[in-house]
């Protein structure tokens, strides 16, 4: 058996309602106006009619004025029930953003871990290998990354020009972040005049990384 609309108004407007049964409410409530405002009129025809006797005359006035009363009555209870709505609505949403706010502090916790964890190794590794890469290509007719990537050896397509992988800006995760991790700064290492030995030892300066930072995450 539903409860009666004074004690549902009751428990709408306490501190635990919850928005969808305030808002269910407020529908009933709007029915109940339009009831009690059909009910208002109905009762004002009969109370100026002349067909009316007296005796019905002032019954039927005195349910108009009833009926008034309802009406204006129902009208402040939507009005409060509507007030109520709107701040159930926005501490719900203010509940949303904390937990939204929560998730994304602990996504970014976990992806800056997750870059102290991955991205100087990850860094290395691709330095040994644009090294590697580099020096080949400079002293071989035969280029391996054209090889690996099974495009031409001129890095040319029909549709333009091939980037090359030693040509890429390559961000220093550590340390001074104003410079690159790759390439190498220009005033240190003049590319032309690198011979195979030169090559080598930069090579096995960048291999020689990736095994310290292997080791530490192994430790």
């Amino acid at each position: 058996m539903a409860k009666p609309l004074s004690e549902r108004l009751k428990a709408a407007l306490s501190a635990n309602a919850r928005a969808s049964d305030v808002a269910q409410l407020i529908d009933i409530v709007n029915a109940e106006i339009v009831t009690a405002t059909a009910d208002q009129a109905k009762h004002h025809a009969i109370a100026v009619g002349v067909g009316s006797s007296d005796k019905e005359a002032d019954e039927a006035a005195d349910a108009e004025n009833r009926a008034a009363r309802r009406v204006v009555r129902l009208t402040g209870q939507r009005e409060q029930l509507e007030d109520r709505l709107a701040e159930i609505t926005a501490a719900e949403k203010e509940r949303e953003w904390a937990r939204v706010a929560e998730e994304r502090a602990a996504e970014k916790a976990q992806l800056v871990a997750d870059l102290k964890a991955e991205w100087p190794l990850l860094e290395a590794k691709m330095v040994h290998l644009l090294w590697r890469i580099a020096i080949f290509d400079k002293h071989s007719n035969d280029g391996a990354e054209a090889a690996a990537r099974e495009c031409r050896g001129n890095f040319y397509a029909p549709s333009g020009p091939i980037p090359r992988l030693i040509s890429i800006d390559l961000p220093r995760f550590e340390g001074d972040h104003t410079t690159l991790a790759w390439p190498p700064r220009r005033q240190e290492y003049d590319w032309a005049l690198i011979d195979a030995a030169a090559g080598e030892r930069m090579i096995a300066e960048a291999a020689e990384r990736v095994r310290s930072l292997e080791a530490e995450r192994v430790a």
